[in-house]
């Protein structure tokens, strides 16, 4: 095996080892995770996710439909929605 393999290799190893070091700031802060996955589901950058990019992202697959994402009725998913969604479902009081 080259040392260019082995490296590769070592590297997808160290990242499924520790998964915050694959996020910018090397964060292990879920909010830090939440708006990393956010601006990768949102493709045109408009700083908001449409259905469409909501169910391209696999998001729906996670339990919360985008209609339920989209607290405002607005046909779109803010980071602010986002974030308040991710905090009502990873809050203390819902882990008791």
């Amino acid at each position: 095996m080259s040392n260019r393999s082995l490296a590769s290799l070592s590297l997808v190893a160290l990242f499924a080892a520790s998964p915050a070091l694959a996020f910018p700031q090397g964060s292990s802060d879920g909010t830090a995770v939440v708006k990393h996955i956010f601006e990768q589901a949102d493709t045109d950058k408009s700083g908001a996710l449409s259905a469409q990019e909501y169910k391209e992202a696999g998001l729906h697959e996670f339990g919360v439909s985008f209609e339920d994402s989209d607290t405002n009725d607005d046909g779109e998913t803010s980071l602010v929605e986002y974030l308040a969604l991710y905090e009502r479902h990873h809050s203390k009081k819902s882990q008791i």
